[in-house]
């Protein structure tokens, strides 16, 4: 079975599917596992520049989110928490429990993927439904990657069954064998974030560590350096709103920063120093606008499915539990793949 996305739905799909004896491969354009969670180092600062923090509510994440602690890959983060807005930085009392990965958000998919068949740097470029003997469904994938370390040369490759773990725009293009399938993948539209990385030589006059904000530009900031395991100086991430993203997708860097930067200032009323790093990140995907119902979709006469955040709403445990439903149903027998 081949997995198409090495994020957290991914990981958690393939190694669900693995424990029950199934021989799976997971291709993964990046260079290495991640997906959004993510993160960012540069001489002097880190950043998680994608997800910043994690819930635990569900059982199943709850007991996976336990064995990241107990392993040392993730930890209660207990940030001094605000809310921003109209010039204002106000308090906010919080008794929920968040974690962070350690020492940054991309080391929980690196502990998933352990043991599992991964090839990085790999795109798929192509799939292609055939059918195999008595009529069952086969899967020829055309996969392009640079060879070495760094995945296989291009080739095409038959697998039994394809679960893409990826955002529906990425997944569509290799959905042309399956037209009907494919229209579920099109009632879903995302926004994008942007995400402006913020490093300084001496920390800022904030009193918090993490703050919901109220503006027309930004929704987030968080001091990544407060979080367990952290290295580096004062360190800040600031998350626009998908309302500010969405029109901006292919705006400069720079010109990002600039325009985020002050209304962060803005929002908590104080000026910030000038800082010595300053980038933008661009996630053109990020927060789903319209999600489906279901945890996953799969159709046993295809063999074919989809699982991510999208499905089970835009946190890292909606992820998960995403991809543990995507291998549930495909572990059914009726199926036909055990």
């Amino acid at each position: 079975m081949a997995v198409v996305g090495a994020g957290i739905s991914g990981l958690a799909a393939a190694g669900s599917l693995v424990a029950a004896g199934l021989e799976v491969t997971v291709f993964e354009r990046g260079r290495g596992p991640g997906g959004r969670a993510g993160r960012r180092r540069v001489p002097g600062f880190e950043f998680d520049h994608g997800a910043q923090y994690f819930t635990a509510r569900s059982r199943a994440f709850a007991d996976q989110t336990a064995a990241w602690v107990e392993a040392g890959v993730a930890a209660v983060w207990s940030p001094r928490m605000a809310t921003a807005g109209e010039g204002a930085l106000r308090p906010k009392d919080s008794r929920t429990t968040r974690y962070v990965g350690v020492p940054g958000m991309s080391a929980l998919s690196r502990n998933l993927a352990q043991g599992l068949e991964l090839q990085t740097q790999t795109r798929v470029l192509s799939a292609s439904l055939r059918r195999g003997a008595g009529g069952a469904p086969q899967w020829m994938l055309d996969v392009s990657g640079g060879g070495d370390d760094a995945g296989p040369a291009r080739g095409t490759r038959p697998f039994d069954a394809l679960l893409l773990a990826c955002t529906p725009q990425q997944a569509l293009p290799l959905l042309d064998t399956a037209p009907e399938f494919a229209a579920r993948a099109r009632e879903v539209t995302f926004d994008p974030v942007w995400a402006v990385l913020l490093g300084f030589d001496h920390t800022p006059e904030l009193a918090a560590d993490a703050v919901f904000i109220e503006h027309p530009a930004l929704s987030w900031a968080a001091r990544n350096d407060t979080k367990p395991g952290r290295s580096g100086g004062p360190a800040w991430v600031l998350h626009a709103t998908g309302s500010w993203s969405r029109g901006r997708e292919d705006e400069a860097p720079e010109s990002v920063v600039a325009g985020l930067l002050p209304a962060f200032e803005a929002a908590v009323g104080r000026p910030l120093p000038e800082p010595v790093y300053a980038a933008a990140h661009r996630w053109r995907y990020a927060r789903p606008r319209t999600a489906l119902a279901e945890n996953a979709l799969w159709d046993t006469e295809l063999n074919v499915g989809m699982c991510g955040d999208w499905c089970s709403g835009a946190r890292i445990e909606g992820a998960f539990d995403s991809g543990l439903a995507a291998a549930r149903q495909v572990l059914d027998p009726g199926v036909g793949l055990q």
